[in-house]
């Protein structure tokens, strides 16, 4: 993954992880005594975990099912496996001390980025590398305004819950916590976080009588609702773009609301033809390609192709099937009558943030963010037993100090191996972006190396050796010499053959290979017509609207000398897109 925003995360994911697991196992070794605390998700979330290993093993791209995606969405098994851990691992400590570190880390972290979501709005960025959105609509260090969202809704809902209650302390402190989560939750302009934040209020509202009587402050509750609206009807008259927004809340005319529905659409058409274990986790790029349709691209355009159905239940039955989707559904019901069922206060903001996450996923994707935030909380929902008390948990003695030692050691071995392999996609990033940078300073002789260097690291990530293919060809066409330039032109080649191979599902990597065979012909007067040829018409194959791939094939063409061939082929561009530049000059429609 070459992403600024949730390669970072994700690797603190991963060391967490292996952090907790260490200081877990060290207390076994203390102890001597394996002790686990069960909680009623364990087995959805093993059934679950479980099917996505049996649907990766038959997946278009098993390696892309296991490792990821590279893209901000998180759905290969090795992530997913990284948040149930966190899940499991948060089970095991949960107490009323880890809930209220969780509870103030979790405002105080979403007032910071809603602080910064208020200096991207007013023109002030922070960092250099970032783009100035002054007045636009803005992501903090999120890198995505639906993500900012999201964020912002769960914390909220922490505070709305402690600042209604009267056993809360630092009710005060809360409310000033609240001022940025609220503008930050504004300033996204995220319908699905706002839908789940008011979802979620509800439920705080309801959960807050209990059989003794009110457990609130009538007057707090007042009081925040007055603040709410008054800062609802402040936005509107300040923000022309939230007025915008809430005002097609619920609408189906907006491009943003068509597209979800025609990707909702090519979902379930992808469902039909995987019904039992879907195409791959996170595979529903791929899958989604050959089923996309005019009506997308006239919402979305063009470049856009989505990696996630923008709805849990459509990605999981597009990407694991009907058993996926099953298991996924368990685990929904085992949570939300738990959460119901909680009395206890302290839980409430925490048990009402996960189904407003689940109610923005309906509708949007979650980030590694909210995902590490959903399952440290469900952690400490569910680990409370039926009485408030702690679940109940489960003993293994070791027979001997010098077994338990031997275990013990042996894991933590493990997990110092763990955290090396952990941090490679970080080290190949690393490398990749100087590269970019090398190749913005014209040293491109440089960047190739550290190119090379980030696909020996991590080979998965096309982009990489995109970069590589690209490279090479820029520098042989200004390097005279020979053999270096033939050399140079052969990795190209070898570049987009290996591209292919890696990613047999992908219309931009056979494109991309395609257009290389389009170089070597024109630049290197190496005849690869033929599988430029086949290339191009194996990408239109996957995607039947890919319209560079009809453009680059009617290019063929006229190289060809095929002159009726290539006028038809650009009929099929203008079909497809009436102002597209070259098929209208070809054509005389200028």
């Amino acid at each position: 993954m070459d992403d600024t925003f949730d390669l970072p995360k994700l690797t603190l994911v991963y060391v967490t992880d292996l952090v907790l697991a260490a200081l877990w196992i060290c207390q076994v070794m203390k102890e001597r005594v394996i002790t686990i605390r069960r909680t009623q998700l364990d087995n959805p979330i093993l059934l679950f975990m479980c099917l996505s290993v049996v649907s990766a093993w038959f997946s278009l791209e098993p390696k892309l099912s296991f490792f990821g995606a590279y893209q901000i969405y998180v759905f290969g098994v090795i992530p997913m496996a990284a948040f149930a851990l966190l899940y499991w691992l948060t089970a095991q400590a949960a107490s009323e001390a880890l809930i209220v570190w969780i509870k103030r880390g979790c405002l105080l972290s979403a007032a910071i980025v809603g602080v910064y979501a208020c200096l991207q709005y007013s023109g002030n960025e922070i960092f250099e590398r970032m783009p100035v959105i002054k007045g636009g609509r803005v992501w903090a260090s999120l890198g995505n305004p639906l993500y900012l969202g999201a964020l912002c809704m769960m914390a909220w809902l922490v505070g709305f819950a402690e600042w209604i209650h009267e056993q809360s302390p630092n009710r005060w402190w809360v409310a000033v916590a609240m001022l940025p989560i609220g503008s930050g939750l504004i300033l996204s302009l995220s319908r699905s976080a706002w839908l789940g934040a008011g979802i979620g209020m509800g439920l705080i509202a309801l959960r807050s009588f209990n059989r003794e009587g009110a457990a609130f402050k009538k007057k707090r509750v007042v009081v925040g609702l007055v603040v709410i609206v008054l800062s609802l009807v402040i936005a509107g008259v300040f923000l022309p773009d939230f007025k915008q927004r809430a005002g097609i809340l619920v609408s189906r005319g907006d491009l943003s609301t068509l597209a979800r529905i025609e990707g909702w659409k090519v979902g379930f058409n992808i469902w039909r033809n995987h019904p039992v274990l879907g195409t791959g986790p996170d595979t529903f790029a791929l899958a989604f390609r050959p089923w996309r349709t005019l009506d997308y691209v006239k919402a979305a355009g063009f470049g856009v192709a989505q990696g996630d159905a923008h709805n849990d239940f459509v990605q999981i039955a597009a990407t694991e099937g009907l058993v996926g989707v099953l298991a996924l559904l368990w685990g929904y019901v085992v949570f939300l009558r738990k959460g119901w069922q909680t009395k206890d206060i302290a839980y409430l903001g925490l048990a009402a943030g996960i189904p407003a996450l689940m109610v923005q996923n309906q509708f949007n994707f979650s980030s590694v963010s909210t995902c590490a935030w959903a399952a440290a909380w469900a952690a400490v929902v569910m680990a409370q037993g039926s009485d408030g008390q702690p679940a109940a948990s489960y003993r293994l003695q070791f027979k001997t100090p010098a077994m338990a030692k031997v275990c013990g050691w042996t894991g933590l071995l493990l997990i110092g191996l763990a955290f090396w392999a952990v941090f490679i996609p970080v080290r190949a990033d690393a490398v990749f972006k100087r590269g970019l940078a090398l190749a913005l300073q014209n040293r491109k002789v440089q960047a190739t190396d550290d190119f090379r260097r980030a696909i020996e690291l991590n080979g998965e990530v096309s982009a990489y050796e995109n970069e590589l293919v690209n490279t090479d060809k820029a520098l042989a066409q200004i390097i005279p010499d020979g053999a270096t330039r033939r050399a140079l032109f052969d990795e190209a080649w070898a570049g987009a053959q290996s591209l292919t191979r890696k990613h047999p599902f992908s219309p931009d990597a056979w494109n991309n290979q395609g257009v290389v065979a389009m170089w070597l012909t024109q630049l290197e007067n190496v005849n690869h017509m033929e599988e430029a040829r086949q290339a191009f018409e194996r990408a239109i194959q996957l995607d039947p609207i890919f319209i560079d791939s009809w453009a680059d094939l009617a290019k063929w063409e006229h190289l060809a000398g095929h002159l009726e061939k290539e006028k038809e082929i650009w009929q099929k561009v203008i079909q497809l897109d009436n102002k597209y530049p070259m098929a209208r000059q070809v054509l005389g429609l200028q």
